[in-house]
């Protein structure tokens, strides 16, 4: 049967002794565990509640969680950024400044070439003292981000429906 262990968040077939595969731990004991928390998928355009993800508690402080991963140039045969640096000099010596420039803009591969998903978030600042929240899990397919969070904030997001609405 497919769970989420409460010791890691993960979805898995948990073992027929309740081992988790994928921390090892038993699925059965949950001793010493905050039953407070949950997980819960937030896209880009994730209308969220006003409600710290962190503690469950209400707050207007709305955060901007980001990731990236680069797109293209991992192609043995790419040519590096040196390589197009060194050719946008030459030709904005040759052509003048604005047209070197201009191709500088549209070739260079770092950082332009990323693919980025920001995913709206609420956290109180007390609770924004440990750090803004990381995602489990970045479907850069689907622009969402898994979260670990507090049962209330997950509860308003379900309540919300699949739309945030």
């Amino acid at each position: 049967m497919l769970m989420e262990c409460p010791h890691c968040f993960t979805f898995v077939h948990v073992r027929a002794d309740g081992e988790c595969p994928a921390c090892r731990e038993d699925t059965n004991d949950v001793r010493g565990l905050d039953q407070d928390l949950t997980t819960v998928v937030l896209g880009e355009a994730s209308r969220v509640p006003e409600i710290c993800c962190s503690c469950g508690l209400a707050t207007r402080r709305r955060i901007l969680v980001k990731q990236w991963k680069p797109v293209g140039g991992d192609h043995p045969d790419a040519a590096d950024d040196g390589q197009i640096g060194a050719f946008a000099m030459v030709f904005n010596a040759l052509f003048g400044l604005f047209g070197g420039l201009f191709l500088h803009a549209f070739l260079k591969r770092s950082p332009h070439n990323r693919q980025w998903v920001c995913v709206p978030i609420m956290q109180c600042e007390a609770c924004s003292e440990n750090g803004p929240p990381q995602p489990l899990r970045v479907d850069f397919e689907y622009f969402t981000m898994r979260f670990v969070v507090h049962r209330n904030f997950q509860a308003r997001v379900e309540d919300r429906g699949p739309d945030g609405g």
